[in-house]
Order: C-alpha cells, then sequence, then structure tokens
C-alpha cells in the first residue's frame, strides 16, 4: 500500500533491486523526494531501472493480492509483473518498458 501511494504522485520512479531489498524513489516539484522500501526475495546482481509511475500503479490497482513477482532482465529491457504469494485468484501478467529519468 505505501508504495501504491508514492506511484499516485508521480511521473516517474526509480526502482533499485539489490539483495532482500527493493527501494523505490520519485522526485516531484508538488511532493519533493520520496523513498520506500520493502523486502523482496531478489537475490541477483543490484539492478537500477525507471518506469513510469501510471503504469506501475495499473498493474497495482489491477490485482488484489498484496504481493507482487517482478521479473527484470537488465535496465534496458521489459519487466514482467504478476500477482504473487498464496492464494492466486489473478492468472495476470503485466509487462512494462522502461523509461530514462
Amino acid at each position: 500500500m505505501r508504495i501504491r501511494s508514492l506511484l499516485a504522485c508521480v511521473a516517474a520512479v526509480l526502482v533499485l533491486a539489490a539483495a532482500g531489498e527493493v527501494r523505490v524513489f520519485s522526485s516531484s516539484v508538488e511532493t519533493g523526494e520520496s523513498e520506500e522500501s520493502v523486502s523482496s526475495e531478489y537475490n541477483g546482481p543490484d539492478i537500477e531501472i525507471g518506469f513510469n509511475a501510471q503504469y506501475l500503479l495499473d498493474f497495482l490497482r489491477a490485482i488484489s493480492q498484496d504481493q507482487v513477482a517482478f521479473e527484470l532482465k537488465d535496465q534496458k529491457s521489459a519487466g514482467e509483473m504478476r500477482p504473487a504469494g498464496d492464494g492466486i485468484v489473478d492468472q495476470y501478467r503485466y509487462v512494462v518498458m522502461p523509461m530514462r529519468i
């Protein structure tokens, strides 16, 4: 829910995935700078990638689960988001393209 609130206020976000943690950074003239951190099961190399915040928010609003699987290859490739966790009802797959920030 914290991430959804952050995404609603900005046009773009920077996502930093590191071992055990995903951090989301945003900056806006109206709201200033924000950072949210959530624990994750990510164990690959550190990756920093920008996304259109509205596209991520569209996905988060469309699913009912609190957990998300977010698969990333590198900074220039599309990411894939899916509902995750126990009791997955929606078999929903969302592809989002990165953007330069």
